[in-house]
């Protein structure tokens, strides 16, 4: 496993889908770490006598939402506790419990709240920064020992708050792990299209100390999506830990191995077209993290960037600019989901180049097929000397059905798609040791 020292802090494939919501913006403020924490307590609610709309008993002193509803104490902290605390939904979608009342409770919440209910509440509402997020810390989130991503404020695991809130976070998890990459591992980051400065439309691979003077090479391509350098699944590195949803174990395994590694960056193949206009409400700012509308990006075109204008053309760009130039006498690929139809590209593309030193290809649950157009060369070395390990309940390795012309497929030991490559790391390994003894 990945490991880290101490309480981290800085710099998907899949995620949560954007959960819908009314127009209604609440307009609390609650501070992050960089802005003046504000304590949330117990509102000083005027209690009412009245019949709680759960039990429906007389009850003095019940909680008054503001839509005609009464709750007496008990009903009201059940309420919150199952769906705050255990079913962990946002705070701007606790609505009241009230027969088809549709009123979103807001600052109301924490009325008649337990102790350690309002403990979460007041972690959670710290976990949205005050200001404009400019950095993981604002968010009141690091990774533990086990990177696993943690609240600093109660050590509770990742609190959904909205789209928004969770794409921010996403962003800066991968300036983390990027980070990582290069302090752990001594990767060097490098941008794309080479010769490019920041004024350019560009992207950016990393490669590991020496990797092109290596016998042995890497080269490790990642899925579609939301997904950057560093990650399997963005979804992983939030929900799970950093050893199911990042490389940072592959590249460990790789390190004691001696091996060079290129990671791929096929999914950025463009950027915003300067100038563009601003959108509607900042996705970075406080208004956006405690919105209920659907915050979006401006519609604005984007700009492709040279040589990297899709997955296929970057990946053939790499290897053009870095791989074929390396001293290594052997090479092995690893790629995940969309990397799959990457890697036939490449090899469709470059054949004669790439198969005198490809030894084995890993895939975890790709999507890739073959297909009569593919050139012959590569459909036999893919059916010969590649494995694909996807999604399936059965125990890690057994045997799984596959098309006659295709590569052997295995059960990747889970039956989600994006802990694959996360719980096969073994077995992967396993398979370049062997490719790479032959």
């Amino acid at each position: 496993k990945t490991k880290q020292n101490k309480m981290e802090k800085g710099g998907d494939e899949s995620q949560p889908s954007s959960q819908e919501h009314t127009t209604t913006t609440t307009t609390t403020t609650h501070a992050g770490q960089h802005g003046d924490e504000q304590a949330v307590s117990h509102p000083a609610y005027e209690g009412k006598t009245g019949k709680c709309a759960i039990c429906l008993d007389d009850k003095p002193d019940c909680a008054d939402v503001g839509c005609g509803h009464l709750f007496c104490k008990e009903c009201w902290n059940t309420h919150v506790e199952t769906e705050f605390d255990k079913k962990r939904r946002s705070h701007l979608d606790l609505k009241c419990p009230g027969d088809k009342c549709t009123r979103f409770l807001d600052d109301k919440a924490p009325a008649f709240m337990s102790d350690e209910t309002l403990k979460n509440y007041e972690a959670v509402m710290k976990t949205i920064p005050a200001t404009r997020a400019t950095c993981f810390q604002d968010f009141n989130y690091g990774y533990d020992q086990d990177g696993i991503l943690r609240n600093t404020i109660n050590q509770d695991k990742f609190h959904w708050v909205n789209q928004a809130h969770y794409d921010a976070l996403g962003d800066y998890i991968v300036e983390h792990i990027q980070h990582l990459m290069k302090t752990d591992f001594d990767m060097k980051e490098v941008w794309l299209p080479v010769g490019a400065d920041e004024s350019q439309p560009r992207c950016n691979i990393f490669l590991s100390p020496d990797a092109l003077d290596k016998d042995k090479l890497i080269l490790l391509i990642q899925g579609s999506g939301a997904v950057r350098p560093g990650q399997w699944a963005r979804a992983l590195c939030i929900n799970d830990s950093l050893n199911m949803g990042s490389i940072l174990p592959y590249l460990a395994e790789c390190k004691e191995r001696d091996w060079g590694v290129i990671v791929f960056n096929p999914n950025m193949n463009s950027v915003d077209k300067p100038g563009r206009q601003a959108p509607a409400i900042d996705p970075r700012s406080h208004e956006a993290f405690v919105s209920r509308e659907k915050v979006l990006p401006s519609r604005a075109n984007s700009v492709p960037i040279q040589h990297n204008a899709s997955p296929p053309e970057h990946c053939i760009y790499v290897w053009d600019q870095f791989a074929s130039r390396s001293k290594a006498k052997d090479l092995c690929i690893i790629a995940h989901s969309a990397g799959g139809p990457c890697t036939l590209a490449l090899l469709n593309n470059r054949a004669q180049q790439v198969l005198p030193l490809l030894r084995g290809v890993a895939f975890t649950d790709s999507v890739h097929w073959i297909s009569p157009r593919d050139k012959p060369e590569v459909q036999q070395f893919i059916k010969k000397n590649a494995v694909n390990w996807v999604r399936s309940n059965q125990p890690l390795d057994t045997p799984q059905s596959h098309d006659k012309n295709d590569c052997p497929a295995v059960s990747a030991g889970h039956d989600k798609h994006e802990y694959t490559s996360g719980v096969a790391i073994q077995s992967v390994f396993k398979f370049l040791d062997q490719k790479f003894h032959q």
